[in-house]
């Protein structure tokens, strides 16, 4: 049973000693993953870190040494494969103590997370874009929390009205920039929670710092 499950699993399950002298087991999604047979793992154990990105090692046997004393560990690090391949790797361990106390094993499960760390770095860049897009476009752009509080104003609604981002962040949108129709406002407003059409649209005035009047 548990053969059924270490080698029919797609995440990595491995057993060694403390110092990575001996492996004592690692499941077949080693081989999909790092690129290197099984065996070649349990003729050089010592391969297991020779593998991590050479700009990761250092942080990565940094945090193990550390960690492994209190029992577990939880790391990410980048490995190469064969081919040159770069995977994202993200591994969680426990230590197996004697009878003494004393750490004899480590046990642990290796994943690849690349897929998941490419989208998230395709998200930050999407996400600088727009929000690159929203300084620097000449339209009004601004960010409410349920509460109507504001969460973020762009460059442009600032200069249209004189305020400075530390000024407005937090306050009641209504209250700086609508103070004559906030009863009306707040009822639009709730419409736009509600996510009803019709209150997708409106043209309304805004009240800048000086009290000068804009339509939007």
């Amino acid at each position: 049973r548990f053969r059924q499950m270490a080698e029919n699993i797609h995440d990595v399950f491995y057993l060694h000693d403390v110092g990575c002298k001996n492996m004592l087991y690692v499941s077949p999604a080693f081989e999909k993953i790092w690129g290197r047979s099984c065996e070649e793992l349990y003729a050089h154990p010592e391969f297991w870190t020779g593998f991590i990105h050479r700009d990761d090692w250092a942080a990565t046997n940094e945090t193990y040494q550390h960690s492994l004393p209190n029992g577990k560990f939880e790391l990410e690090y980048r490995i190469v494969r064969p081919d040159g391949a770069i995977r994202w790797i993200e591994s969680r361990g426990f230590a197996v103590r004697d009878a003494a106390g004393q750490v004899a094993h480590v046990t642990g499960i290796a994943r690849d997370i690349t897929q998941r760390r490419q989208a998230a770095l395709e998200l930050d860049e999407s996400e600088r874009r727009f929000s690159s897009l929203l300084r620097h476009v000449d339209l009004v752009a601004v960010m409410l929390d349920r509460e109507a509080r504001i969460t973020y104003c762009n460059p442009y609604l600032l200069g249209l009205t004189g305020w400075n981002q530390e000024e407005v962040a937090g306050r009641n949108w209504f209250d700086v920039f609508v103070p004559d129709e906030v009863a009306t406002m707040k009822e639009l407003f709730a419409s736009l929670i509600a996510k009803r059409p019709e209150a997708w649209h409106r043209e309304n005035e805004i009240v800048t710092r000086s009290g000068k009047r804009r339509v939007i």
